[in-house]
């Protein structure tokens, strides 16, 4: 209340003032006690929330792009570089070496010779004016060179077969298989007085450094896709069923030297008959053009399903110089 006279507050009426501002304070406590012996909370002032920053993202790791590593070339091997294409496989069928060669044509290997059987072989050949390919050996063409020029004198093909025959061939160091295929190469030339247009690795043991190696010397590869196993002596009717199984284009592996190869001679004397009764025609694969031997024919041919004897007894396989490996007597086909 004012005071009348001064314009002011009376005394009285500040009392009223304090009295009611004490009560509503009083009565808010009350209230806050109230709700909380109720089970109700009280309620919070509003704080502000601290949102984390979110996670910088790490940067990207930079892995460097690995340089590819260079396929080795002849020259990194120790090889000299390539006188002729470097065939990434040898020659399993006829056309890839004769492409001319026409559709009923064969090539008949005969491998590891000479020996004191390579006789009996030609003999069955020139009975059936069958050409063939010799895979020579370079310590046997040195033992026996006079049988390697009657091999090259019949008209056959002639195929570099390695010096030593070293197994397995394609593990050997560069310069080793080099030399192999060098040395006979010179041998076969030297004995023969022909040079050999075609390799066929030991065993079969390619890879590519044999490859390679094939090529330095200026030799494509020659490999087969009929092995009758008549290197392991399976008695000469099998070696016949094997041979029997022989279709147009095929490159057929047989053997003269490497142990006694009668199994072999009677084998050939039965089934080169019914090749030609079949239209097979075995050629040369070391000449581009299409070549047969001609060789004098038999006046009467043999049965075609009579097994012929050799006429003579041969002696052992001719033996190794002390560095050479050849290839034993049951060893590894090639």
């Amino acid at each position: 209340m004012r005071d009348q006279a001064s314009g002011g507050v009376s005394r009285r009426g500040l009392l009223h003032i304090l009295l009611g501002v004490g009560a509503a304070g009083a009565g808010s406590a009350c209230g806050v006690a109230a709700d909380r012996l109720l089970g109700h909370p009280a309620p919070l002032a509003a704080r502000p929330v601290a949102t984390p920053p979110l996670p910088t993202p790490p940067e990207p790791t930079r892995t460097a792009t690995p340089t590819p590593r260079a396929e080795p070339t002849v020259a990194s091997e120790g090889l000299p570089p390539p006188r002729v294409r470097v065939w990434s496989s040898p020659a399993y069928r006829v056309r890839q070496l004769v492409p001319n060669a026409p559709a009923n044509a064969i090539g008949l290997t005969i491998d590891d010779g000479p020996s004191s059987w390579t006789p009996e072989v030609l003999a069955v050949l020139a009975r059936n004016a069958t050409a063939a390919n010799f895979c020579m050996v370079g310590v046997h063409v040195d033992a026996y060179p006079a049988l390697a020029r009657a091999v090259a004198t019949a008209g056959h093909g002639l195929v570099n077969h390695s010096q030593d025959h070293r197994q397995p061939f394609n593990l050997l160091p560069a310069h080793t298989m080099l030399a192999e295929i060098r040395v006979a190469q010179r041998a076969i030339r030297t004995a023969t007085g022909r040079t050999p247009r075609l390799f066929r690795a030991p065993g079969g043991d390619w890879s590519p450094l044999v490859l390679r190696a094939t090529a330095a010397v200026g030799l494509l590869p020659l490999d087969w896709d009929v092995d009758p196993r008549d290197w392991a002596r399976p008695g000469t009717s099998q070696i016949i069923r094997a041979l029997l199984r022989v279709r147009p284009g095929d490159i057929v592996l047989c053997h003269d030297g490497g142990g006694d190869r009668s199994e072999t001679v009677r084998a050939l004397a039965t089934v080169l008959p019914i090749w030609r009764e079949r239209g097979l025609l075995p050629i040369h694969l070391d000449r581009p053009a299409v070549t047969r031997a001609v060789v004098t024919r038999p006046t009467t041919s043999p049965s075609p399903r009579r097994s012929v004897r050799p006429t003579a007894s041969p002696s052992a396989s001719p033996s190794a110089s002390p560095t050479a490996s050849p290839t034993p007597s049951g060893s590894a086909a090639g």
